[in-house]
């Protein structure tokens, strides 16, 4: 799966997540796009909080400060897949390095191995001839 198709999943996954936050908090939201929530920059202005009313002082920034540990969990796991393609692709690079190495070498020995060979079929040519 691509990194770019992962970190849409997630961001939708984090929009959801933050809607439903804000619906159950009373809590307004604004940000302009799932990139900017996904990064952190998020804009939180409290209105009145009637879930604190009923489930007591403190739920909304309970709930708040879940929301934003998930949001890490989030960004901490798109940066490790991020890290680790960048580990596969120098790692590619790597093994395809070698292997132009090793196609040079061998095609170095081939032309060395021509080269002997022809110089042996003039040499046949030459003593059949008598020269």
């Amino acid at each position: 799966m691509k990194i770019e198709s992962i970190q849409q999943k997630l961001r939708k996954g984090l929009s959801i997540l933050l809607i439903l936050t804000a619906v159950c908090t009373g809590i307004a939201i604004n940000f302009v796009s799932p990139a900017q929530a996904i990064t952190g920059d998020i804009l939180i202005a409290a209105k009145s909080n009637p879930i604190n009313e009923v489930f007591g002082a403190g739920t909304t920034d309970k709930i708040q400060g879940k929301a934003e540990e998930d949001i890490g969990t989030i960004q901490k796991n798109v940066g490790q897949v991020q890290e680790k393609a960048e580990g596969t692709v120098k790692e590619l690079k790597g093994r395809s390095k070698q292997d132009i190495g090793e196609v040079k070498n061998k095609l170095e020995k081939a032309g060395s191995n021509l080269e002997d060979a022809s110089e042996s079929a003039v040499d046949s040519v030459k003593s059949l001839i008598g020269k």
